[in-house]
């Protein structure tokens, strides 16, 4: 399977590297020619094609995966830092700093569980399908999900009622929300404020760059109706060298015969 500006340049690469094999022979013929006493009076023969004409049978291939905007490893990477900065620094909001400040074990627990948020996050940015959106909730969802796991088992009075409230409550009773609202504005910030323009380029690239099955071997398997065919018609166009100045001043020149 290759893509299809790779098969028409292989045709064009090779067509023009026939018409080379064809010129070096007509040289061979031209100094024979030169060389033999009856034969220097003849018409050197050249063998010039004016038109090539091909049918090409192929088909389309399917899209394995998409490419995410997110594709480049530094790219997730800052994503990752700034993130991490965020989530150290995060039970010191209003909201949770009293649970945080009361129970040592708790913020040493948060603390332990960073990595495996960080790995949470690199799964969720190394989505094929990723876009900014998507991944702007998912980053946000993961942090919202390591709060209960992390509260989950605690015996401290209260704070997974707290945490239902920030996360829960205020969204059902449609109240401006507090510590959620906070999150996803952060998330949102630090995702945005990466440079993906050449990832964007790129996975445009990837769309319209359509993968062709050519080999017999590949299309003998597939269903006759996804086969497509095209027709392509080669036509010569010659160029020679073309010396211009005199002297040190010289410079050869491709020009169009």
């Amino acid at each position: 399977m290759i893509t299809i500006r790779q098969f028409l340049g292989a045709l064009l690469e090779e067509t023009t590297r026939a018409r080379v094999i064809g010129d070096a022979a007509s040289v061979r013929v031209a100094e024979a020619y030169l060389k033999h006493d009856l034969l220097k009076g003849f018409p050197v023969p050249k063998m010039q094609i004016k038109d090539i004409e091909v049918e090409l049978h192929f088909a389309v291939a399917p899209k394995l995966h998409g490419v995410s905007i997110f594709d480049d490893e530094e790219v997730r990477k800052n994503i990752r830092h700034q993130l991490r900065q965020f989530l150290e620094s995060l039970p010191e909001r209003p909201e949770i700093k009293d649970y945080f400040a009361k129970d040592a074990q708790l913020a040493q627990k948060w603390k332990s569980g960073l990595d495996d948020l960080d790995q949470r996050f690199e799964r969720v940015l190394a989505n094929k399908n990723a876009d900014r959106s998507s991944v702007i909730n998912n980053l946000s969802l993961a942090i919202e999900n390591s709060f209960y796991e992390l509260v989950g088992n605690q015996p401290h009075h209260g704070l997974l009622a707290a945490v239902t409230r920030i996360f829960e409550q205020n969204k059902v009773q449609g109240k401006d929300s507090t510590l959620n609202d906070y999150i996803s504005e952060q998330v949102k910030n630090m995702v945005l404020s990466v440079d993906t323009s050449e990832q964007e380029a790129a996975t445009l690239a990837d769309l319209l760059d359509l993968k062709v099955f050519v080999e017999a071997s590949e299309l003998e398997k597939l269903n006759p109706s996804l086969l497509q065919r095209m027709k392509l018609v080669f036509t010569t166009s010659d160029r020679k060298w073309v010396v211009t100045g005199t002297g040190d001043q010289q410079k050869h020149i491709l020009d169009r015969h």
